[in-house]
């Protein structure tokens, strides 16, 4: 699940802050979509779940996120797709 996205304006960049609702841990694609129409796809790997139900994700990119997905492809198992996707 995305649970927020916080920007630092002065720094410029944005930290996405995810969370592992399940027992399972899998390695997770991030769609980020920024303001400016620039796109990212990013995969991250299951070791990021090791260390705890939550991940911070720093994106260092001069524009404002727009929205940021999870699983864009739909690939894996998830009961509630709704907490996969957070909008400004």
């Amino acid at each position: 699940a995305v649970d927020s996205v916080i920007r630092n304006e002065k720094e410029k960049f944005s930290t996405v802050f995810l969370l592992n609702k399940e027992k399972s841990a899998y390695p997770i694609e991030v769609k980020v979509v920024y303001e400016d129409g620039h796109n990212e796809l990013l995969n991250l790997p299951v070791e990021i779940w090791y260390s705890g139900a939550r991940y911070s994700l720093k994106l260092s990119y001069a524009s404002v996120i727009q929205s940021v997905e999870l699983d864009p492809r739909h690939k894996l198992p998830d009961v509630d797709r709704k907490n996969n996707l957070w909008h400004r």
